[in-house]
């Protein structure tokens, strides 16, 4: 059975399977099938969507005994009656090896908390050729969501090549105390390639679920080690039974350069997760933190920050997302208070059956509040960030997914000395 088209007749030994398998559902078929056949020339189409915001459509003719058995299936998903939807759908997934009904046996046990079951049969849908885009968007959706409910660990690894390891400026003249200053760059602020290393963890804590301990860290190891950078971000997610879309997190972040313990950052967020509208899933996360910097008591500050990441499909192979950022720095000092934000928008097209490509773009601006007691003037920087990623999900190397990323990154401010650009090129290894 294909996404767009006719369930394929099977006989009537299917009646036959669903009597043994659930009684009260072959009473149910028979008065179904009734029904169906005093109405002569009748044709139904609906729309089942894995979730909120799938496409997928099939068009039949009512006088197919296995449709109107698959749609009973859909009956029970829709009542809640999970088990006997999970009977029908498995049944025919025998007779009829299809993905459409796959799916549907894959969320069928995804409702019933089935999770580990119901994520074997998403990734096998996945693996499978010819998956329209947005079902393998919609059963990522999935595959998520059953991440959170029963942790996970992820590990994936990047070769890096950093053309400005420093994030020197480009600028052959700076000012100090308005005393022109020629700019030498330091002999080994040269293109450098390396690899980091990604761990990504969550594990549930609690039986109900509503406590998840998490871990995100990684570590960019270079020939030179003055360039090794660790960051690390630990911390619990609380979910609230009576608030689904909410959640609190508690965590601190860790990093560290070139041996050297750069900062730490103790922080709270409030996070947001609203029902789609107009099909635009979008997350959203306030947080509070204070910045703490070894040696350098001039850069602690109080950080407020504001992040939304809407998202949506456009097409069968076109989604579109967007980031918000909003910033609100105290410092101890007023010269490095500042405020600001970014705006940015990614695309993910699909391309030759499963290739993606995905285009980015940012632009941000961030300003401070005092005279930089250095420069003398009140810093404005702008930041422009653009770079695109190229991924085939059908190539894995020992069960990761090769992905190419080009990325540039300027910072574009009123004094010179930290103006700067760099280009990244990065081939992602992902599971």
């Amino acid at each position: 059975m294909g996404w767009n088209t006719i369930l394929e007749p099977m006989g009537p030994h299917v009646l036959v399977c669903l009597r043994l398998l659930n009684p009260r559902l072959f009473s149910a078929v028979c008065c179904w099938l009734a029904l169906a056949f005093s109405v002569a020339g009748g044709s139904w189409s609906y729309a089942t969507i894995p979730p909120e915001d799938s496409e997928v459509t099939i068009t039949t003719s009512i006088n197919d005994p296995i449709e109107i058995l698959f749609r009973i299936g859909l009956h029970e998903t829709q009542q809640g009656n999970y088990p006997s939807a999970i009977k029908i759908f498995s049944s025919l997934t025998k007779e009829a090896p299809s993905p459409r009904i796959q799916l549907e046996l894959a969320r069928a046990l995804f409702l019933d908390r089935r999770y580990q079951e119901s994520a074997e049969v998403f990734k096998a849908i996945l693996n499978q050729p010819d998956i329209p885009w947005t079902v393998q968007e919609n059963i990522r959706a999935y595959l998520a969501a059953i991440d959170a409910a029963l942790g996970y660990f992820r590990f994936g690894l990047s070769l890096i090549s950093d053309s400005n390891p420093r994030h020197f400026t480009d600028s052959q003249q700076i000012r100090i105390a308005g005393q022109p200053l020629r700019v030498v760059e330091p002999e080994d602020n040269k293109e450098i390639r390396g690899v980091r290393y990604n761990v990504n963890a969550a594990r549930v804590l609690t039986k109900r679920g509503l406590l998840t301990g998490y871990l995100n860290a990684s570590y960019s190891d270079f020939p030179n080690s003055q360039f090794d950078r660790w960051n690390a971000d630990l911390g619990l997610f609380l979910a609230f039974r009576t608030l689904p879309k909410f959640k609190l997190r508690a965590g601190l972040e860790e990093s560290f350069y070139g041996g050297d313990h750069l900062y730490e950052f103790p922080y709270l967020g409030f996070i947001y997760t609203p029902d789609p509208v107009f099909r635009f899933r979008t997350n959203s996360e306030l947080k509070v933190g204070q910045l703490r910097v070894p040696d350098a008591g001039q850069y602690a500050a109080t950080n407020l920050s504001y992040t939304m990441t809407p998202g949506r499909p456009v097409t069968e192979a076109l989604r579109v997302s967007g980031d918000l950022y909003l910033e609100k720095s105290i410092a101890d000092e007023k010269a490095y208070s500042y405020y600001g934000g970014m705006l940015g928008l990614g695309l993910n097209f699909a391309l030759f059956r499963d290739w993606g490509f995905k285009p980015y773009a940012s632009i941000g601006r961030r300003i401070y509040e005092a005279d930089d007691p250095f420069f003398g003037d009140t810093r404005r920087d702008t930041k422009i960030i653009a770079g695109m990623k190229l991924n085939k999900e059908s190539i894995k190397i020992f069960g990761f997914v090769p992905e190419v990323e080009l990325r540039y990154d300027e910072t574009r401010s009123n004094l010179d000395f930290y103006s700067f650009d760099k280009v990244v090129f990065l081939l992602n290894f992902n599971e």
